[in-house]
C-alpha cells in the first residue's frame, strides 16, 4: 500500500491525568495512518490491565492500536490482511 512503517518508534502523548507528556515505544508505527502495531508475546498474557490503560492512552491521543500475537506470525498473509483492514478503515 505504500506505506511506511518505523520500527521501535517513540510516540509521544499527553496525558492528562498528570498533565503533562510522556512516551511509549511502539513496536512498528505508521505515521500516515497513524497506526500502532503492537506484536504481544507471552509476556502480554501477565500485563492485561497494563495494555488496555495503554491502548486507552494512545486511542485517546489519536493513535489506532493494533495487537497482534506472536503465534500470528506463523500466518504472514492473515497478519498483512489484518494490517491492511487497519489502515482502509
Amino acid at each position: 500500500m505504500g506505506l511506511k512503517f518505523k520500527r521501535q518508534h517513540p510516540i509521544k502523548f499527553e496525558y492528562e491525568k498528570i498533565g503533562r507528556f510522556n512516551f511509549f515505544i511502539a513496536d512498528f508505527y505508521c505515521h500516515q495512518m497513524q497506526l500502532i502495531i503492537e506484536l504481544d508475546g507471552p509476556i502480554h498474557e501477565n500485563q492485561k490491565e497494563y495494555d488496555e490503560s495503554r491502548d486507552e492512552i494512545l486511542e485517546a491521543n489519536g493513535f489506532r492500536v493494533l495487537r497482534i500475537k506472536n503465534q500470528e506470525l506463523e500466518d504472514i498473509n492473515i497478519v498483512l490482511d489484518k494490517i491492511k483492514s487497519a489502515c482502509q478503515s
